[in-house]
C-alpha cells in the first residue's frame, strides 16, 4: 500500500489521492487517457536475491485487463 502525507500529519492512500486530485497532479490529458496512476512503482531490497518479474507487453497485458510496459 502506498501512502501520500498530506503535510497535516494526516496520510492518505495514493489511490484516494489520485482519485481527489487526479487531473491535477497527473495532468488532464493523462488523466483522461487511463484515469488513474498509470505506472506501476517498485521499491528492491538489494540485501538479497532479487524476485522473479516480467514486463508484459501491451498486447498480453490486455488480455488480463492490465496496463503493459
Amino acid at each position: 500500500m502506498s501512502y501520500v502525507d498530506t503535510g497535516s500529519g494526516e496520510k492518505i492512500t495514493l489511490n484516494a489521492f489520485v482519485d481527489e486530485l487526479g487531473p491535477e497532479i497527473l495532468g488532464e490529458k493523462c488523466f483522461a487517457r487511463y484515469g488513474t496512476w498509470p505506472m506501476y512503482s517498485k521499491f528492491s531490497d538489494y540485501e538479497g536475491p532479487l524476485f522473479h518479474h516480467m514486463h508484459l507487453r501491451f498486447e498480453d497485458a490486455a488480455k488480463v485487463v492490465k496496463p503493459g510496459n
